[in-house]
């Protein structure tokens, strides 16, 4: 306790008199979350300071400051902004809009699986936000719902903890067998340790997420993180709809592509994987509950739609063609099967996929 006080005053010490410095309301892997209160302006404060037991820690203040670096850089609705940075008493401080809100953890751990809409809107609204990261050069590397809040009563997305953030071409600040990140939501790429991480490491962490939303778990679990690692590298995840058949086709694509194992086989870029999430359409609801553009079973059955419908334009072709004459209904057979056959083709949810994925790569 005597140790929390004397860090309480050093901390004061940094920030000034202006400052009032109220309950300890976070803490992660590098810093500790205050609230506070900006007397001088009478607005409510979040101060991030260094972990007293990393406060002497060349390394690890480095990475705090380089936290800081990075946020003050961005400018996004869901990027909290920084007001100011300070560096004094051997810490590193920086102050921030208080964001009242529960992580989006907290809203998973309560709910489980989202609806397929709700879950659309945050993974959308998450990939706008780590997009704009990549544009400023920088990749998060720790995306997971326990950094993400969710603002006020329409729970609007926001993007935190930039701790282990690095700047595109810089040197990593890391030490040897290190590895950066949360095993449930760290790429293959960041298992391997390897120097081959770039903005698809993201975008995979993002497919980890959009998992998560949908099925209310994420895609590898395991007693031990090693265990959960070797998932990742090796382990195909199980299919979206498999588990959640509501989850509309086109957004359980996009969240299993972010998912393959290499890099080049997932989105070129978070902007295209936002355009496809952004793109999943909802056209009723039933009881309440959003329902997807096309049932669940038509996935499934459009094939098997497909031929019966193939089967009777042949039947009715036949007869047509040589076995009785064209009688009323012959050319019934033939508008009855061709139309569903045509049917089957346009509302086959893979065919439509298809066909967004080709007009997107024009």
């Amino acid at each position: 306790m005597a140790n929390d006080r004397e860090f309480r005053e050093r901390l004061a010490a940094v920030l000034g008199p202006d400052c009032e410095i109220g309950e300890l309301v976070g803490q992660g892997g590098f810093g500790r979350v205050y609230a506070a209160r900006d007397r001088r302006l009478d607005r409510r404060l979040a101060v991030k300071v260094i972990r007293p037991d990393l406060a002497g820690a060349t390394a690890f203040l480095d990475r705090f400051r380089r936290e800081g670096v990075a946020l003050a850089r961005l400018r996004h609705p869901a990027i909290v902004p920084i007001y100011d940075i300070r560096e004094s008493e051997g810490l590193i401080v920086y102050t921030m809009p208080f964001i009242d809100g529960p992580t989006l953890a907290a809203k998973l751990d309560q709910r489980g699986p989202l609806p397929p809409r709700v879950a659309q809107r945050i993974l959308a609204e998450l990939c706008d936000a780590v997009a704009a990261t990549h544009r400023a050069g920088i990749l998060h590397r720790d995306i997971k719902p326990a950094n993400v809040i969710l603002e006020g009563p329409q729970e609007k997305v926001l993007l935190m903890d930039f701790g282990i953030a690095r700047l595109a071409g810089a040197d990593e600040l890391t030490e040897s067998g290190v590895l950066m990140g949360t095993p449930t939501y760290m790429s293959p790429e960041q298992v391997g340790g390897g120097p081959a991480v770039d903005e698809r490491s993201d975008i995979y962490s993002l497919g980890v997420v959009g998992f998560h939303l949908v099925t209310g778990r994420p895609p590898f679990a395991g007693s031990t993180p090693s265990e959960v690692m070797m998932q990742h590298v090796s382990s195909a995840p199980m299919p979206v709809r498999r588990i959640n058949p509501s989850v509309p086709l086109a957004l359980a694509d996009a969240i299993e592509r972010a998912l393959e194992k290499s890099p080049d086989d997932r989105f070129p870029s978070v902007r295209e994987m936002f355009d496809q999430v952004q793109g999943v359409t909802f056209f009723r609801e039933v009881g309440g509950e959003p329902v997807p553009d096309h049932p669940a079973w038509l996935g499934r059955s459009s094939a098997m739609l497909g031929t019966v419908a193939a089967g009777a334009l042949l039947t009715g072709w036949l007869t047509a063609a040589g076995w009785s004459a064209p009688d009323l209904a012959t050319w019934q057979w033939l508008v009855v099967g061709g139309g569903s056959a045509l049917l089957a083709v346009i509302v086959s949810p893979r065919v439509r996929l298809g066909i967004s994925r080709w007009r997107g790569r024009r």
